[in-house]
């Protein structure tokens, strides 16, 4: 049996291909064509993870609204919803505190649906905030 022996091309050589060779990608070229200005744009990757601050209240600041309701429960007497709370039954509820405060907030903003706290829990930063990163569903708001 004889072998005959072939050169097979270096790797590195299949590899370089010069940029007027390739071939453009399609969602490149329908991207840039989308976007094209004369202008410079900075550049935007909204996929991109980021790192926010620990704490939400640095976000929002000393001054905002949620953290004004936050500091509000040092001084609020919550003793009678507190007390409604008596016999267990099912799932552990959100906390009433929470609750209070996440309702008195959503108002103060003017936001009454249930519907409308439910996404903002999701969405919002200082809806998050108070809710602790809890997502209560509307009918439960």
């Amino acid at each position: 049996m004889s072998t005959t022996s072939t050169k097979k091309p270096e790797q590195a050589d299949l590899l370089d291909v010069a940029a007027s060779e390739k071939p453009e990608r399609e969602e490149e070229s329908r991207s840039s064509a989308r976007y094209a200005s004369p202008r410079p744009f900075r550049e935007w990757q909204p996929e991109q993870g980021q790192l926010l601050p620990q704490y939400a209240r640095e976000v929002l600041g000393e001054e905002h609204l949620a953290c004004f309701f936050v500091d509000l429960r040092k001084t609020l007497d919550f003793s009678g919803i507190l007390g409604a709370y008596t016999k267990e039954c099912g799932q552990p509820p959100y906390h009433p505190v929470m609750m209070t405060l996440l309702l008195m907030y959503a108002y103060a903003r003017g936001i009454t649906s249930s519907r409308e706290i439910e996404r903002r829990c999701e969405t919002d930063i200082a809806f998050r905030y108070l809710t602790g990163g809890e997502r209560p569903d509307h009918d439960t708001v």
